[in-house]
């Protein structure tokens, strides 16, 4: 007769992992794509930002009365620059790079706001105020088992005025 063997602790706790997943808003584990961040994402192109940049700024929005801020800490920003591929066959290796490019990006993750009309403000230090009445967004990534959906608004601050970034939909 054969006995059972028990499961060890260490297969018992990965396998209390594997099942229990990130949340019913997230993607399966065997998803590719990235769970969205909810909240905003804040870029201050390089036109906007002072002489002397902020190490942060205050985001204030507002949406069916009720108000809500947090300080977004800034990072200095990039855009990718194409290294080129070592081939044309279609397994050929491309490379990019990141190279700073003046702009400051930030970001608030929240889950206090849904889609539709909201007005922001950003300020800081010796920038802004800058205010702007905007729509919060939903954004979606990947497909079918896949599928995520998160309230996510990009807001950028160019030339001087606070708007959202209708570049980052997709």
């Amino acid at each position: 007769m054969e006995i059972p063997r028990a499961v060890p602790a260490s297969g018992a706790v990965a396998l209390a992992v594997f099942l229990g997943g990130c949340g019913a808003d997230s993607p399966p584990r065997g998803c590719p794509e990235i769970a969205l961040m909810r909240g905003f994402t804040l870029v201050i192109e390089a036109d906007s930002v002072p002489e002397i940049p902020p190490e942060s700024v205050a985001l204030q929005v507002c949406q069916d009365g009720k108000c809500r801020a947090s300080e977004v800490r800034l990072s200095p920003g990039s855009a990718s620059v194409d290294l080129g591929c070592s081939g044309t066959a279609p397994d050929a290796a491309c490379s990019a790079s990141a190279s700073r490019d003046g702009s400051l990006v930030g970001s608030w993750p929240t889950d206090d706001f849904v889609p539709g009309p909201l007005t922001a403000t950003v300020s800081g230090e010796a920038f802004g105020p800058f205010s702007a009445d905007l729509a919060g967004v939903e954004r979606s990534s990947g497909a079918g088992a896949c599928a995520h959906t998160a309230f996510q608004t990009a807001l950028r601050v160019e030339g001087g005025k606070l708007l959202a970034d209708a570049a980052a939909d997709g």
